[in-house]
């Protein structure tokens, strides 16, 4: 996931690209929101479309953000966490 410092982020949620718009604030709230998805059909692998639904649904739930070594952690207004590890090319 990638976020831009004119409040744009995206990345690949599976199968389909998405974008989307984003606020941050400096005691670690972060709110997502209008995304949009590019519309490829993934059949392989199984279930990847269901996955790649479940992921952008609970990207809308983000409320707030944490950075603990090179993790991004993102939590949900249900207690959830989703993890993103930096990568280094």
């Amino acid at each position: 996931m990638t976020f831009a410092a004119e409040s744009i982020g995206g990345s690949v949620a599976g199968c389909n690209a998405y974008g989307s718009e984003y606020t941050v604030s400096d005691a670690g709230y972060l709110t997502i929101q209008s995304i949009s998805v590019t519309e490829m059909f993934c059949g392989k692998p199984d279930g990847i479309m269901q996955q790649e639904k479940e992921y952008l649904d609970l990207l809308q739930t983000v409320i707030e953000y944490t950075i603990e070594r090179n993790n991004l952690i993102l939590k949900t207004s249900d207690d959830r966490e989703l993890v993103f590890n930096k990568m280094v090319l």
